[in-house]
């Protein structure tokens, strides 16, 4: 792909045959590639992802989308790019945002995939009567990621940021909690 004279851009059409992450990057060696700028629409001209730079994960469900590709700078000679796609592996997404929230009888056993950087879970749940909620990892889980969860009643944080395990107090009510990974770590699974 070659961006001349400046104001240049170049769009691709592609087909996802699935929910999952389009990955977009540089090929592996490409050396002094100017920064560029990308901006993913649906098939209806819907911005997916307005204005990012590469290299950049985007979450797609199945559909045809259009990337728009711009540089900073003018350059004449070809660059390679690098379009991969990982399949979606948490069965509770899309719930990256409190109105995704899943909902969740209390006691529960949570199944939560922080991936891609910078994914949130939410899970809502209604307390009946006063009393605590405990959120913890099980004993033995491999790996060591290191997770937070805040918790909210309707769409007002009540306790800000704690790390795992946790307890909040409640009283009756809807609640939910939001699941962040710290240290800009990710799940490597479910």
């Amino acid at each position: 792909m070659v961006l001349f004279p400046l104001g240049d851009e170049d769009w691709f059409k592609f087909r996802s045959r699935g929910t999952g992450y389009l990955d977009l990057g540089f090929a592996p060696g490409e050396k002094d590639a100017p920064p560029l700028r990308f901006s993913l629409f649906d098939s209806a001209s819907r911005p997916v992802a307005p204005s990012n730079v590469l290299p950049a994960r985007v979450r797609v469900a199945e559909g045809e989308y259009y990337l728009r590709l711009r540089a900073s700078r003018a350059f004449r000679r070809p660059v390679r790019l690098v379009v991969g796609f990982s399949p979606e592996f948490d069965a509770n997404e899309p719930n990256d945002e409190i109105a995704q929230a899943r909902e969740t009888p209390l006691p529960s056993r949570l199944q939560i995939a922080l991936w891609p950087q910078g994914d949130r879970d939410w899970f809502s749940f209604r307390v009946k009567e006063k009393g605590y909620v405990l959120v913890s990892l099980p004993e033995g889980l491999p790996g060591s990621l290191a997770a937070g969860v805040s918790l909210w009643k309707g769409e007002t944080l009540a306790v800000p940021l704690k790390i795992l395990p946790a307890a909040f107090r409640v009283e009756p009510g809807e609640f939910a909690l939001e699941f962040r990974p710290l240290r800009g770590e990710v799940s490597k699974r479910p």
